[in-house]
């Protein structure tokens, strides 16, 4: 049958689920076509702040025009933090410019909130081979250890009333007690809603929402291990796919911080992954490690210095993809080389055009010379005559 994995966050009981909903698949079934890279990408990216010169405004309200909503701002922005829905925040922040000027910061605040769930948790990619003796080290507190302990006596007792096999394991634990997520948690309302929303509002509400996640090259971003303080760069991990850049955390190529993070967290102690990769790939060096993907000006201050190792984590990367593709056809090189010969052949057969149409152009002009010539034989003959 082969071996199974899921992601499991440790901290808050939960195991990511794809949003197909299909259970039970091997690494190589879903690591390179699912969606589930890019849904840890946003569990675990860290929003940046909204910049104190913030203004998306397009313009400001007369005041005279405001009603009763020209009383004192204090009292608006009480209401805004009495709300702890985005999209209630949004929709008051949507009636009236004035609100909408208030909001933002509180807007942002909520949707930030909202993201990157993950952030700083003990993530783990398990195997359901993995053995309870052979787990990574000091992965479980001592807490969960007994609570485990616990758990999967009560289990064995029910099994064995059942007639069935006993042996819990920490996968076995993980995926009978956790909560399901498939879904990020963070929505902005329905397209209905907007009707009557002046679009230079839908803009900047919209981008309120979804902000937080600067494509500005000065903003590095970075996927780390808190753990054991090592980085790998969104700026390397797009450099494997040319012509590629980093869109803030987000990697428009077809390897991504997500994947990057599924290479360094898996844990089994049988190798299956359904990947002709015959590296230590179940033996991940961030397995249970607290991780979180922030930009490299907000690392987290601690014992040690921060080390850069998209190096060689990236060249580990490459050896997995390399593996699953036969070659680097994922990289997208094929196509770029292709693309080059298409480009080169195209400005050949311009080159081309543009060659026979200078001989047409010079044909052209000797024949206008040689009739020059007649005419002028002929003139001369007519004088004479």
């Amino acid at each position: 049958m082969g071996q199974y994995w899921t992601i499991f966050n440790f901290d808050t009981q939960e195991e990511l689920e794809d949003l197909t909903g299909e259970v039970g698949l091997k690494l190589g079934e879903w690591l390179f076509t699912s969606c589930l890279p890019k849904m840890l990408v946003l569990l675990l990216a860290v929003p940046l702040p909204l910049p104190p010169s913030s203004k998306p405004l397009v313009h400001t309200p007369d005041v005279r025009t405001l009603g009763r909503l020209a009383i004192l701002p204090e009292l608006l922005l009480c209401v805004f933090d009495e709300i702890d829905d985005m999209r209630d925040a949004i929709a008051l922040g949507a009636t009236h410019w004035a609100l909408f000027a208030l909001g933002i910061r509180h807007i942002y605040a909520l949707a930030a909130e909202a993201k990157a769930k993950w952030a700083g948790c003990r993530i783990i990619c398990l195997g359901d081979y993995v053995r309870n003796d052979d787990l990574p080290p000091g992965f479980l507190t001592a807490a969960e250890e007994r609570e485990m302990h616990v758990l999967q006596e009560n289990d064995e007792d029910e099994q064995q009333d059942e007639h069935e096999e006993c042996g819990v394991n920490l996968f076995n634990y993980a995926t009978n007690h956790f909560r399901l997520v498939y879904e990020l948690g963070w929505y902005i309302p329905r397209p209905k809603f907007w009707y009557n929303v002046p679009p230079e509002m839908y803009t900047a509400l919209i981008a309120l929402a979804h902000g937080g996640y600067s494509s500005d090259p000065s903003a590095a971003w970075v996927l780390c291990s808190l753990t054991r303080r090592e980085y790998v760069r969104a700026e390397a991990t797009a450099a494997l796919s040319p012509n590629r850049k980093p869109c803030g955390p987000l990697v428009d190529g077809a390897v991504g911080l997500g994947e990057v993070l599924v290479s360094l967290i898996c844990w089994s102690y049988d190798p299956s992954t359904a990947i002709p990769y015959h590296g230590p790939l179940h033996r991940g060096r961030w397995a249970g490690d607290r991780v979180e993907i922030t930009t490299i000006g907000r690392l987290r201050d601690g014992v040690g210095a921060w080390r850069d190792v998209s190096e060689e984590v990236l060249g580990v990367v490459a050896e997995i993809w390399n593996a699953e593709y036969c070659g680097s056809s994922w990289q997208g090189k094929e196509e770029e080389e292709e693309a080059e010969d298409e480009d080169k052949d195209e400005d050949e057969d311009k080159e081309r055009e543009r060659d026979e149409r200078a001989e047409e152009n010079k044909e052209e002009e000797k024949d206008e010379e040689a009739e020059e010539d007649e005419e002028e034989e002929e003139g001369e003959e007519n004088e004479e005559e």
